[in-house]
């Protein structure tokens, strides 16, 4: 009988405005001062992860990993070129930040470009590949990824613009697997045959801290599947971000980007803890996405529970900053998730824009795509405060929040009766290099 009171007393609390008394309580304590801007591997993101990890035991969740709510992976921090690295003949040159390691001598494979294209016809495997960092559109990735295609010894982008002289020092959350260094120009250089290099590195190493709690089917028949719901926690703290130099004294708070998701998420926990389930229901903040999706990478190479069980992953980013419509990126990952997402709207009286293009996106739920598993991405849009000190709580549309709040619901209504959605694999070669940059 007691245990039934409670029950009742838990869902009434999560009715009308007590939902958004919640919602806005975990978004100022998470977004506050306290926690320093929540960065992967600081102090404030650890306590950030300890605060989130509490909230979910008080919410009925059971733990998942032998550490129980938290699931640790090592993050490097901070590299700088070791004593000793260097690339003969050249002075003036910096390794990019994502630099492979590595040391010896090379021929030069000096690639042309012709109106916006590179030609590497010429660049045997095991050459020195120089290009300008201007010769394909794209940007310094694209540039990378096209060298690294013909198995080079290494890479050396020229870069007129003078952007590389950039040698602060950067977060890394992508190791590739040749030394990549950045020039400004070469010059009279060019007639340089070979290239002797020496390349590696001194790490400050940390480690993230992703943090998860189980909600076991708890009916007679189970369907043995699980739907994860997640979101990340981390944010910018104080600038250490790649590409982000922050302002004296300023923290970036990250209310939107994404207490915001959070709040969401440990709202529905105490949902998920009052409601009957076919399914199981794993709820998972993540820690590194910021930094490259860190966290859900990790949890799909180092997965707590059967990968074949999992049935979809319902991600919360950048929930916070509601107009008239939710946007939700994704869908084309099943077949089946215009028919339930457009079902849960109607319920809710939720105005829905589903993005059925075959982008990944840029935030967890492409870590869980690429892993054929279906996965959504919930998103009010961009604003002027994006990865800024001014993303702060007082911000915050709220009964937006809760109303996304009430349309999960009622998607999770609607996954009951499925047992499985099927996953769509056009997505993956649609998909591939389209990025949307405006989230997370």
């Amino acid at each position: 009988m007691l245990s039934l009171l409670v029950s009742i007393f838990a869902i009434v609390v999560l009715r009308g405005q007590d939902v958004g008394s919640v919602l806005k309580q975990h978004v100022y304590n998470l977004a506050s001062d306290f926690y320093m801007g929540r960065a992967c591997g600081t102090v404030g993101g650890v306590q950030a992860a300890y605060y989130i990890a509490r909230e979910l035991k008080k919410a009925g969740a059971e733990p998942v990993t032998s550490s129980g709510y938290h699931q640790r992976f090592p993050v490097v921090l901070r590299r700088n070129p070791a004593p000793g690295s260097y690339v003969k003949g050249i002075s003036d040159w910096v390794a990019w930040r994502y630099s492979g390691s590595g040391e010896g001598v090379a021929g030069v494979c000096w690639v042309a470009c012709d109106g916006g294209k590179a030609s590497f016809h010429r660049c045997k495997e095991g050459r020195a590949i120089v290009i300008r960092s201007d010769c394909v559109d794209g940007g310094i990735f694209t540039v990378v990824h096209m060298a690294l295609s013909r198995k080079p010894a290494i890479i050396v982008v020229e870069m007129p613009e003078l952007s590389y002289r950039d040698t602060s020092q950067w977060y890394v959350f992508q190791d590739f697997s040749v030394p990549v260094v950045l020039v400004g120009s070469f010059g009279e250089k060019r007639r340089i045959k070979k290239l002797r290099y020496r390349i590696f590195f001194d790490m400050d190493s940390a480690y993230g801290f992703n943090v998860m709690g189980m909600y076991p089917c708890n009916v007679e028949e189970c369907s043995g599947r699980i739907v994860i719901v997640g979101a990340h926690f981390d944010h910018l703290g104080r600038g250490e971000v790649p590409g982000i130099r922050g302002e004296p004294g300023y923290i970036y708070n990250g209310a939107d980007d994404n207490a915001s998701g959070v709040s969401l998420l440990l709202t529905l926990a105490r949902y998920l803890d009052t409601t009957k389930r076919r399914h199981s229901y794993l709820v998972v903040a993540f820690d590194g996405e910021e930094l490259g999706l860190l966290g859900s990478s990790y949890f799909i190479k180092h997965p707590p529970v059967d990968t074949r069980r999992i049935m979809a992953y319902i991600n919360f980013d950048m929930v916070g900053r509601m107009d008239s419509v939710l946007i939700i990126n994704g869908v084309a990952s099943s077949d089946k998730w215009v028919e339930l997402l457009n079902d849960a709207a109607s319920a809710s009286g939720m105005r829905i824009k589903l993005d059925r293009g075959g982008s990944l996106g840029r935030s967890d739920h492409s870590s869980f795509i690429k892993a054929r598993i279906p996965a959504i991405h919930l998103f009010t849009g961009a604003h002027t405060d994006y990865h800024k000190p001014t993303d702060d709580a007082e911000r915050i549309n709220y009964e937006g929040i809760e109303h996304i709040y009430h349309f999960v619901t009622e998607l999770i209504k609607r996954l009951e009766n499925v047992d499985t959605l099927g996953f769509n694999d056009s997505v993956l070669i649609s998909g591939a290099g389209r990025v949307h940059l405006l989230s997370g």
